[in-house]
C-alpha cells in the first residue's frame, strides 16, 4: 500500500489502437472503476466505445457497473469464466509488473504509484508489436512530441494527422493484430506440447523464485524478480531432477525439477 492508500491498478485498454490508461485505485470496486471512466477517461478521450469487455470480478458483475454502463449506452460484456487469457488486458498487466520491477530497483516498493505515468507513456508512445503502430498516434490522431524534436528540427508545425488517414491506419492495425493473435495462439500450442528442455551437468540455469510479500518490510511479491541465479548443474538424477551448486562457492543450492528451471544466457 502506498502512503496515499493505493493498492490496485485499474487498466483501460482500447483494443483497436492498443492505447492504455492506468489508474491507481484504493479499492477494486465497481464505483472506483466507474469514477475512472466517467470522471477522467471519457471527459479526456471522449466516449470512444460502444461496449466494454471485463473479467468476472465482482466489481464488474455488480449491478452498479452494468446499470451505469447501460445508461450510457455502453454494452457490458465479459470474458469466459476461468479463462483469463481471453482478456487482452492480462498481457499488459504482466508487462506492467515487469516494468514495475525494473523501475523500483533500489527504491521503496510503496512508491509504485509514482512510476505509473512513465510506464503509461512507454506503452503508448512506442510501436506496438502486433499493430506496428504507435498507440498514441492512432488513438489521439496526433504525432508524438519527442524531447529531441527541437534539436533535430523534426515534427515542426501542426502535429495533427488527417482523420481519414487515421481511420485507415486503425483498420490496418486491427487486421495485423488479429493475424498476430492467431500466430501467437499457434506458438502457444507448440510450446504447450513441447518437451521440457534438456539440462546437462555444467549448464548454468535460473531457478524460479518463491516470491513472498512482506507488509512490515514494504515488499510486494509482484515486484520481486521471478528467477534467481545463475546456478550450475552439478548432478543429473535422471528423473528430471538436478542438483544445483553456487558457481562461485560451489556450495549446494539444492535439488530442483526441470519445470522450475530456466536456461541462463549471460548478458552480451
Amino acid at each position: 500500500m502506498t502512503a496515499q492508500h493505493y493498492r490496485y491498478i485499474f487498466l483501460v485498454l482500447d483494443v483497436a489502437s492498443k492505447f492504455v490508461r492506468l489508474y491507481p485505485i484504493k479499492k477494486p470496486s465497481g464505483a472506483a472503476a466507474i469514477d475512472c471512466l466517467f470522471l477522467d477517461y471519457f471527459p479526456n478521450h471522449g466516449r470512444v466505445t460502444s461496449s466494454i469487455l471485463a473479467d468476472n470480478g465482482s466489481q464488474f458483475t455488480s449491478n452498479l457497473w452494468k446499470d451505469t454502463l447501460r445508461k450510457a449506452n455502453i454494452k457490458p460484456i465479459f470474458i469466459a469464466i476461468r479463462h483469463p487469457s481471453a482478456n487482452p488486458a492480462e498481457r499488459y498487466m504482466r508487462t506492467l509488473a515487469q516494468c514495475m520491477r525494473a523501475a523500483l530497483q533500489g527504491k521503496p516498493h510503496n512508491q509504485w504509484h509514482l512510476q505509473i505515468g512513465q510506464i503509461e507513456r512507454t506503452f503508448n508512445e512506442t510501436i506496438h508489436a502486433s499493430t506496428s503502430e504507435i498507440p498514441y498516434v492512432i488513438f489521439c490522431g496526433r504525432k508524438v512530441r519527442r524531447n529531441w524534436d527541437p534539436v533535430l528540427g523534426s515534427n515542426d508545425g501542426d502535429d495533427r494527422i488527417d482523420p481519414i488517414e487515421i481511420e485507415q491506419r486503425i483498420n490496418s492495425a486491427v487486421v495485423r493484430a488479429a493475424n498476430e493473435s492467431r500466430n501467437r495462439a499457434r506458438r502457444h500450442d507448440v510450446r504447450k506440447n513441447k518437451v521440457l528442455f534438456n539440462c546437462i551437468v555444467g549448464d548454468e540455469v535460473l531457478v524460479k523464485s518463491l516470491s513472498v510479500s512482506s507488509a512490515p518490510q514494504g515488499i510486494y511479491h509482484k515486484f520481486l524478480n521471478k528467477n534467481e541465479g545463475p546456478y550450475k548443474i552439478s548432478k543429473n538424477f535422471g528423473n528430471g531432477s538436478y542438483q544445483l551448486n553456487d558457481p562461485e562457492t560451489n556450495t549446494v543450492k539444492g535439488i530442483y525439477h526441470v519445470s522450475h528451471l530456466k536456461k541462463y544466457f549471460p548478458p552480451l
